[in-house]
């Protein structure tokens, strides 16, 4: 075996390991995504216990949840209690959309430790009777970089998503070109063995 032909072997194998992986269903943390989907209900609630998360957030973050693990479901229905590997992508995509989601409505908090106060929940009397500028200064820049992080993560997720509806395009379109090249193959094998190439 020629060191082309081996790199070529090694190569495929690679390939064949990481689609058995994809169909038994783990990502590349190690969790099924019917695992992911059970801790991510486990995060809501306790957000919701410790005061992080508002009823309303939960119930909206858990429908979210609740639509992704119905799709699982129906994914698994039509394919043998499997998934395909482009609808694990999908899966995996939508669960850490739905993550990131989780993980912002809990740093943005919904518990006013001062209740009603007009002033805001982060309002302290300083020493002059003010609030300290350069602390509120530097809580804004930083609730700033997370918006910023938060966006660009929605935008990375919605490039990721038209990545996997193109992969999984072009992959019905050559499932639908297979039989014209399978023909064409038999020809051309037919052509060689008539003329003794083989």
């Amino acid at each position: 075996m020629t060191k082309k032909h081996y790199s070529l072997a090694l190569s495929i194998g690679f390939a064949l390991l990481s689609q058995a992986n994809l169909a038994l269903g783990a990502h590349a943390g190690g969790l099924s995504p019917e695992a992911r989907i059970k801790r991510q209900y486990s995060r809501i609630d306790i957000g919701l216990k410790n005061g992080a998360l508002s009823q309303e957030q939960a119930d909206s973050l858990k429908a979210n949840v609740a639509d992704i693990e119905r799709d699982v479901a129906a994914k698994k229905a039509s394919n043998n209690g499997s998934l395909k590997p482009e609808d694990l992508k999908t899966v995996e995509s939508q669960l850490n959309e739905n993550s990131n989601q989780i993980q912002a409505a809990q740093a943005g908090g919904s518990k006013n430790v001062n209740g009603s106060n007009t002033l805001g929940a982060k309002w302290a009397k300083g020493a002059d009777g003010a609030q300290n500028a350069n602390k509120l200064k530097k809580e804004m820049k930083s609730e700033e970089k997370r918006e910023v992080r938060q966006e660009k993560q929605a935008l990375e997720q919605k490039v990721e998503n038209q990545q996997l509806d193109y992969e999984k395009q072009m992959v019905e379109k050559l499932g639908e070109q297979r039989p014209e090249i399978q023909k064409k193959k038999s020809e051309l094998q037919e052509i060689r063995q008539e003329s003794g190439a083989d």
